[in-house]
């Protein structure tokens, strides 16, 4: 048996007490019959208390609190009458207590002789035909009177039943030599025989008079009455005379009473119980140290405790006071009750009637004595008080907890004082073991298969009814999935077994391999009343599987299939077809699922196709491998969805321009400037052009329905030699029909190709009439005529200047030319300018006249006040140039990457959004330009000639 350290709350030590007494002369006792008694209190509040008993009627019915064979014997007048006045908080109490001697004239032993107060009422409400006046409504007392006589019933609720009590300092506090007063007692059907004409209620309480009273046996009973707010002057005003009406009952097989007389033993009965036979275990599962009855007789032997668990009564703790054997050690017994099947109902416990003191016995190895207050640290609370007499071997203490102080009180028992016995049941719950189950074993199973195993469901808390069994491992069930437990109020037999059950745990068919814990869940109502935890291995015959190169992204434009290799082996001896597919896929991307069939040890690769729709989301996901019974073995491989490519069958592509007919690409088919209108993804015009060579300067650019305007040079000389160089002019409608002017070198210049033409067909172009002379805006119309717009402007071989910009409306013209930013307004020829900004170089110009650039990895915009501002959300773009603002929504900007990309940034609210049309190594984005619908068209580059495409993207 295991003892632990005693952990008993504890308390201070009693304090003094005193109390007036008077002993009247003691006289012959005369029998008294069964029934009804009336104690009468005469002289309250005049230093000379009389109290007189007598008998009231005749009979006593049966009872719980069985009858009290007649007669017994109780003395007319008392064997001491003793009354004392506290006062508290201004509000004064007159205790009156009451000793009469009371004998067993029977030849039975009386068991457990309780005297409980009685509330009569008249039956009819004719007093004339009422042996006695009733008791004051809800109270055992009647007759209640002031000192002149007059009715006081008014008062009766100040007179307050209770145990004998003593002085502490000024203060009362209950007297454990007095006879206990018990609370909540059963007496529901004591029914003694009232006087004529009234009722008789036994109230639920009274005085533990005897818990054996032998035949002809004696015992002082003594009654205590608290008469509350009493006038210490004046005890006119207050009740001087009453009577207490009572009756006698025994309780011979049970009660919730008690003993401490044998500190080594406990002995009593527990109220209430229903459990059968049971055991008492000095600690949980252990052996049974005594036995509690079917009647709840309870009959327990503490054994000596050994050496090993014994320990320190005070370990790390400082005292304040006096310790006569320090090195004493000390124990202390658990007392769970279980069933004789061992399951665990609950505990028992002792208390001291009518307080709130709890008891408990404690084993000491010596004789010591401790007194004082002791502190330690590693407790809770970290204060104890103590008042201990311990003897060697078992005693008796008494412990609480004050809060008021914060701090455990402990005290020895004085031995007699009656004890009550209570059992807490246990949290109802169910603790289940597979006793076939090695310890720390793990349990083991295949897919599709079970095994069985012995289950024993102990009831803890005497749980009984349906539960319901299952895991928290999808695929693992239990059968039964139900169990019903037996109620334990029955159980009485010696040889009782604990509920077994043949318990099956299978594995489902489709159940992917597992090895981790798993809980067999015990639920009653939907609520969880217990588990059974263990390590679970679930064998499943499988296909390994791993996507071949999952090191390098794949890259699946929309409305394309692409092949992924996937390498399969038999694992566990799987045999048969396999289902193999890629999961994890966005919206519009799908998978085909390949069967491949496999024997035992058995590889293989499979291709699955990936396949996305036109319209599938853009950006990257990971497709990893899925399929009946298969496991992916490696991470998944990153997949790109990329932007539609609609192929164009030029060499190489260079420059393209959006118009509401089509994209016009302009580029080279074996080696002759060709230019191609794709439309809807398809080719729908091709134009080449013969320039002196495929280096030759070239300005390209077409009008918003379509037409195609080059300027361009061409060998005017039909002889091979001299090659005579002019400029031309080449207007292409959409069926192909052209027109062309031609010009001589001086009248374009040596910069034509840095020209851009307006929306009314216009050329604009910077020329230059002498090296060392002004630069000149110039404008030449579609019927060939050239007006000089500017002659003023700085030298072009003095201020670098890059390729006119036009606005997406080809409205507003700019170029960048010594140190200013010009604008030209192309309806009227007016010309602006404003200092242009140092290290940013304009790139786009929107239809609003605002330049976009980059600098320093940042775009930034200048307006036509010569303004510059960052565009928000476009930070650390390096190696982007800058396409344009959106022309549908010009809160969006877009941006060309210098290798594979195009960025989309919302200037509002910074959102950016990256896409990709493949690695860099193998497509680059050559130029874009923007939608007249929205969006942008991108021409791309692949890493071998022919392998030029677009994407529209939005």
């Amino acid at each position: 048996m295991n003892y632990s350290r005693v952990a008993w709350p504890v308390l201070a030590g009693l304090l003094a007490s005193c109390a007036s007494q008077t002993t009247p002369t003691v006289t012959t006792p005369a029998p008294a019959q069964g029934g009804l008694y009336t104690l009468s209190f005469q002289g309250i509040g005049s230093g000379n208390t009389t109290v007189t008993a007598q008998s009231a009627s005749r009979r006593l019915s049966t009872q719980t609190l069985a009858d009290v064979p007649e007669p017994l014997g109780i003395e007319r007048t008392p064997v001491a009458t003793s009354t004392f006045v506290t006062t508290k908080d201004g509000v004064s109490t007159r205790h009156i207590q009451v000793t009469f001697r009371v004998t067993n004239t029977t030849a039975q032993t009386q068991s457990n002789l309780v005297l409980a107060p009685v509330i009569t009422a008249d039956t009819d409400g004719n007093p004339a035909n009422n042996a006695q006046a009733p008791t004051v409504a809800g109270t055992p007392f009647r007759d209640v009177r002031f000192f002149d006589g007059s009715d006081a019933s008014s008062a009766a609720s100040q007179l307050i039943l209770t145990q004998g009590k003593t002085l502490q300092g000024t203060q009362p506090a209950l007297n454990p030599a007095q006879t206990p007063y018990f609370e909540s007692l059963d007496t529901s059907t004591l029914t003694p025989a009232p006087p004529a004409g009234l009722s008789a209620t036994v109230m639920k309480s009274g005085w533990l008079a005897a818990q054996k009273l032998a035949p002809g046996a004696s015992v002082d009973v003594t009654f205590a009455v608290d008469l509350r707010n009493v006038d210490v002057n004046d005890s006119r005003a207050q009740p001087y005379s009453f009577n207490l009406l009572f009756t006698a009952g025994q309780d011979p097989t049970a009660s919730t009473v008690g003993s401490s007389t044998d500190a080594g033993s406990i002995q009593g009965s527990i109220s209430g119980w229903k459990y059968g036979q049971a055991k008492l275990t000095g600690e949980y599962g252990g052996a049974a140290i005594g036995m509690v009855g079917t009647d709840g007789a309870v009959n327990l032997k503490l054994p000596t405790p050994d050496s090993i668990q014994l320990r320190a009564l005070l370990q790390d703790c400082a005292l304040d006071g006096t310790f006569t054997s320090p090195g004493m050690k000390t124990s202390s017994p658990y007392l769970p009750v279980y069933s004789l099947q061992d399951d665990y109902l609950g505990e028992m416990s002792e208390a001291i009637p009518g307080s709130d003191w709890q008891v408990g016995r404690l084993y000491s190895d010596s004789r010591a004595v401790l007194k004082g207050l002791a502190s330690c640290p590693n407790s809770l609370p970290s204060r104890s008080a103590f008042d201990l007499n311990l003897q060697q071997g078992w005693n008796v203490v008494q412990w609480q907890y004050n809060s008021a102080s914060d701090r455990l009180e402990m005290k020895s028992v004085t031995p007699g004082t009656p004890t009550r016995l209570s059992f807490t049941l246990a949290e109802k719950g169910v603790y289940l073991t597979l006793p076939d189950q090695p310890p720390y074993s793990s349990l083991s199973l295949r897919a599709g298969e079970s095994q069985s195993f012995n289950a024993v469901f102990r009831q803890n808390g005497a749980i009984s009814g349906d539960i319901t069994l299952d895991t928290d491992v999808p695929g693992v069930t239990i059968e039964p999935s139900a169990v019903t437990l037996p109620s334990l109020a029955v159980q009485s037999k010696l040889n009782a077994q604990a509920l077994t059950r043949s318990i099956t745990i299978k594995a489902a068919d489709d159940m992917q391999a597992y090895s981790g814990p798993v809980n067999i869940i015990i639920r009653q109502g939907g609520q969880e009343v217990g588990r059974y935890s263990a390590y679970l291995q679930v064998v499943v015959p499988y296909v390994s599987a791993y996507i071949l190169d999952t090191y390098n992204t794949r890259y699946l434009s929309q409305g394309s299939t692409q092949s992924i290799p996937v390498s399969v082996s038999s694992q566990n001896s799987f045999s048969g077809p396999a289902s193999i597919t890629l999961t994890g896929l966005p919206a519009g991307v799908t998978a085909s699922t390949e069967t491949v069939t496999l024997t035992p040890g058995a590889n293989a690769t499979v291709n699955v196709q990936l396949s996305a729709t036109r319209e599938a989301d853009l950006g990257t996901f990971t497709a990893r491998v899925g399929g009946t019974k298969v496991q992916m073995m490696s991470p998944g491989v990153p997949v790109a969805v990329t932007p539609l490519q609609s192929p164009v069958n030029l060499d190489q592509g260079s420059q393209v321009i959006t118009t509401t007919q089509g994209t016009w690409v302009m580029g080279v088919q074996g080696g002759t400037r060709t230019f191609v209108r794709m439309l809807n993804g398809a080719e729908v015009q091709r134009e080449m052009i013969s320039t002196v060579n495929t280096y030759s300067p070239i300005s390209f650019s077409a009008a918003a329905d379509g037409r195609l305007l080059v300027v361009y040079n061409v060998d005017a000389n039909p002889d091979p030699y001299p090659v005579q160089i002019e400029s031309a002019i080449v207007r292409i409608g959409l069926d192909g029909t052209r027109s062309q002017q031609q010009y001589a070198p001086e009248q374009l210049g040596n910069f034509m190709n840095l020209g851009a033409f307006d929306s009314a067909g216009n050329f604009w172009f910077l020329r230059l009439v002498e090296r060392s002379a002004p630069a000149e805006l110039v404008r030449l119309d579609p019927a060939g005529t050239f007006t000089t717009v500017r002659n003023d402007l700085p030298n072009l071989y003095g201020g670098g200047t890059g390729s006119l910009l036009a606005s997406t409306d080809r409205k507003t013209l700019s170029f960048r030319l010594g140190g200013q930013d010009y604008f030209v307004e192309t309806a009227t020829g007016a010309v602006s300018s404003i200092p242009a900004v140092s290290s940013f170089t304009p790139e786009a110009l929107s239809n609003d006249g605002v330049l976009f650039g980059t600098q320093g990895g940042r775009v930034f915009q200048v307006n036509r006040s010569g303004q510059q501002s960052a565009v928000y959300g476009t930070e650390n773009l390096y190696y982007f140039n800058v396409v344009g603002v959106d022309l549908i929504d010009s809160n969006i900007l877009w941006l060309r990457g210098s290798y594979s990309g195009i960025a989309r940034v919302n200037m509002v609210t910074g959102e950016r959004k990256d896409i990709q049309f493949g690695p860099s190594s193998s497509v680059r984005v050559v130029q874009a330009d923007l939608n007249a619908g929205g969006g942008i068209t991108a021409l791309l580059e692949g890493s071998a000639p022919g392998m030029s495409s677009l994407s529209i993207l939005k």
